[in-house]
């Protein structure tokens, strides 16, 4: 399997690393000697390099006849490594923060408050690309429980910061924008937006997800908690995860949907 170079950035290769993982895909396997040769470093960091791939799963040593070679491992071993990573470093569900080293895990409570809550986690900086999971069970909860004055506040930063939000949606939600307001509707018009919609059932679950850089926010409008993880490995799992969303999903034009809604 060759991993793409998003993928091999999602991981966190470095530029070296990269290289020897795409040279150990076109190979099937190779020894160490004849690999250098490939990548046109020398054996001892060749070598270096394939143990630190050993180390995240991404390669292993194999005996081929008298010698030993090195391969890349199969999509299913890798995509395994990935879940039993992300099982062992998700948070439990009492509040609080884990930090280790590449990771931290924070999860916010906000009480009744969940306007306050949402003016201090979501926080973006300029041309950041932003990709978020909305099922319609979250968005209804999200209009009982963030002010109208904040979403406006929020939108009108994310214009200004030229944020691009990338979002997968329940298709049900579409019916939600129909009962808003025009001063509501302006709000969302006009964003970076790329847009999909699913099935309702292919999201259904009672949270909003973002993922950008190395962050994954977890929004439970309902219970009023958030939850930040900041780790390279696990904001790429989530992103493999929207991007498998996307596969059963419909493009749409959103910022046109909604200024047909303005004009009616």
């Amino acid at each position: 399997m060759k991993l793409t170079q998003r993928q091999q950035s999602f991981l966190g290769l470095d530029p070296k690393s990269a290289k020897t993982l795409d040279a150990l895909a076109r190979a099937g396997s190779i020894n160490v000697l004849a690999l250098s040769k490939r990548v046109n470093l020398p054996r001892t960091t060749a070598g270096f390099l394939l143990k630190g791939l050993e180390r995240r799963g991404l390669a292993e040593r194999v005996r081929v006849a008298n010698h030993h070679e090195w391969r890349q491992r199969d999509e299913a071993e890798i995509s395994e490594r990935i879940k039993e990573t992300m099982r062992g470093l998700l948070p439990s569900a009492s509040a609080g923060m884990i930090a280790g080293k590449d990771l931290t895990i924070e999860v916010f409570n906000s009480g009744d408050n969940v306007t306050a809550l949402a003016k201090r986690i979501l926080t973006f900086s300029k041309n950041d690309r932003v990709y978020y999971i909305q099922s319609l069970h979250s968005a209804t909860h999200q209009m009982k429980t963030i002010s109208g004055e904040f979403m406006e506040s929020y939108h009108r930063k994310i214009k200004e910061k030229k944020i691009v939000m990338e979002t997968v949606c329940s298709r049900s939600i579409l019916d939600i924008f129909k009962r808003l307001s025009v001063r509501e509707l302006s709000s969302h018009y006009g964003r970076l937006i790329v847009a999909y919609v699913v099935p309702d059932r292919f999201i259904d679950f009672p949270a909003d997800i973002m993922i950008y850089r190395d962050t994954v926010i977890i929004m439970d409008y309902e219970r009023g908690t958030m939850t930040r993880i900041k780790n390279t490995l696990i904001a790429a799992i989530f992103l493999h995860l929207f991007e498998l969303i996307k596969t059963f999903s419909e493009r749409i034009d959103l910022n046109a949907y909604i200024g047909k809604l303005m004009k009616e």
